[in-house]
């Protein structure tokens, strides 16, 4: 039950007094593990986290930065086990500087939640395979 209301007994001359109800929204904690501060581009990028009190779902976001801002460039469903452990994976398909983080939406019981933002940096990828000629 997530929601509270005052009462007063009343003493002496005063009498008793209830509050009206109200829900109290609890915000879950979003963490996330590590993750790489550096990639190279079309190579996996891990994403690992925690949240507490366990969702079903949590959503992993993608942003690539275009000048000062950064443009949401997806959007994906990570499915969240038992204990609230969650991993997700992107690649990038160009260079630039990306910012990754995970979202737990509001539902009945608890509030919208969101990990602290990770930026990383995709360069080329250095070096291997054959030149054109």
């Amino acid at each position: 039950n997530r929601s509270l209301r005052a009462r007063y007994t009343g003493f002496g001359g005063l009498r008793a007094a209830t509050s009206p109800r109200f829900n109290v929204g609890v915000r879950p904690i979003v963490s996330l593990s590590r993750t790489a501060r550096r990639a190279s581009r079309r190579t996996r990028v891990f994403v690992r986290g925690r949240v507490r009190p366990r969702k079903a779902r949590v959503y992993q976001v993608l942003q690539l930065r275009r000048g000062r801002r950064y443009r949401t460039v997806g959007t994906k469903a990570l499915k969240v086990v038992r204990d609230g452990r969650f991993r997700g994976t992107f690649v990038p398909a160009r260079s630039g500087t990306y910012r990754v983080y995970v979202v737990a939406r509001a539902d009945h019981a608890t509030a919208r939640s969101s990990s602290p933002k990770f930026t990383v940096r995709v360069d080329r990828s250095r070096g291997g395979g054959a030149r054109a000629p």
